[in-house]
């Protein structure tokens, strides 16, 4: 009940104190899928995070580094949400475990290719552990392209700025069908992820680096 009470109030006051425009909420599989996003901004997690599950009724659940969950405050928050801790310095497959049994519920997984949030609002290289997921799970991932959000709030200012500019563009779901039978390999990870960050880059019109 906490949950969708709190869900129900950050929708709206997203909504009206920053979002602008959601485009393609009909491109997210009902069966679960992986969101996979730009970052330049605080803002992107809880802007897309409850606008998809205030339209589609369903959870997303945000892999979030393990370092998030050590403050009583945070810990206590990202808990709430259902996110998934994930240790960067690990080589520990626990976090797909986890996302898997939200995926067969069809529920779905949040994640920042990247890794951290831009500091100058370019997009970057991705990490292949977005499609080690995909491959592991067997979801689509759904491209996002979020704007806006840099000019609210960058990574160097403490406080967001209060303007209706952000942006929410979803692409058509990515399947990889064809390779749940292949050996995963180091160059099959990356070229996969490359491409999957050229279509985040288009929905945000911005090249990667």
């Amino acid at each position: 009940m906490l949950y969708l009470i709190s869900r129900f109030v950050a929708y709206f006051f997203f909504r009206f104190l920053f979002v602008k425009e959601i485009k393609g909420m009909e491109n997210i599989p009902k069966s679960g899928c992986i969101i996979a996003s730009n970052h330049v901004s605080y803002l992107d997690p809880p802007i897309i995070g409850f606008t998809v599950s205030q339209k589609l009724n369903k959870k997303v659940h945000y892999l979030a580094k393990i370092e998030l969950f050590k403050p009583f405050f945070s810990r206590t928050v990202h808990k709430l949400f259902e996110c998934i801790p994930i240790d960067r310095t690990s080589k520990s497959t626990l976090w797909i475990i986890k996302a898997k049994k939200y995926i067969k519920k069809k529920e779905i997984i949040g994640i920042f290719p990247e890794g951290e949030r831009s500091k100058d609002n370019k997009l970057g290289n991705g990490k292949t552990g977005v499609i080690r997921l995909a491959l592991a799970t067997k979801a689509p991932i759904v491209p996002v392209g979020i704007t806006g959000t840099y000019e609210l709030w960058p990574i160097n200012k403490k406080f967001p700025k209060i303007k209706k500019i952000v942006r929410i563009n979803i692409g058509k779901p990515i399947y990889y069908n064809g390779y749940y039978e292949k050996r995963i390999t180091k160059s099959l990870l990356r070229r996969l992820t490359d491409n999957l960050m050229m279509e985040i880059g288009k929905l945000t019109c911005k090249i990667t680096i």
